[in-house]
């Protein structure tokens, strides 16, 4: 029993350079919110059910990077930074001011804004081709309910 369990060790010790080399392989999805951590629920559970039902699974293929304002929009700025300085793979923000925040800080990381609207913001230029690296959801697009009237 002894030489089996100290194969085990041995196999495991082994293992975890490997397993810490995937999680640092990773993609990591940096999320903006301008609430506490304590209010981000259910939030976080719908996010990830979201991207699980897409095949992303946290700690499976990606990884999360929540990050709070906790209720002041004055500190997206530096949460914007701290991300770029993470090396996120794409940021996540919920309003113009975190987009605003976190587009002063980087021209390559994509950034996913769910806001009211994006091209009115002046965030993007169109719906279709909003270019550079900002891309999202508009949620109130007046272009889209044009679109419908045509239909």
């Amino acid at each position: 029993m002894r030489p089996l369990g100290a194969a085990m060790a041995i196999w495991l010790f082994a293992m975890v350079p490997a397993l810490a080399q995937d999680v640092a392989r990773m993609p990591i999805v940096g999320v903006m919110r301008v609430n506490a951590a304590a209010n981000n629920e259910p939030f976080a559970t719908l996010f990830r059910e979201g991207l699980a039902a897409r095949g992303y699974v946290e700690g499976r293929n990606l990884r999360l990077d929540y990050r709070f304002a906790d209720g002041d929009a004055e500190r997206f700025p530096g949460i914007a930074e701290a991300l770029v300085d993470a090396k996120v793979s794409v940021i996540v923000v919920f309003s113009d001011p975190a987009a605003r925040a976190v587009q002063r800080v980087t021209h390559t990381i994509p950034i996913i804004a769910v806001i009211s609207d994006l091209v009115a913001s002046g965030l993007g230029t169109s719906l279709a081709k909003p270019g550079g690296n900002v891309t999202g959801v508009s949620m109130l697009e007046p272009e889209l309910e044009a679109k419908d009237l045509k239909s």
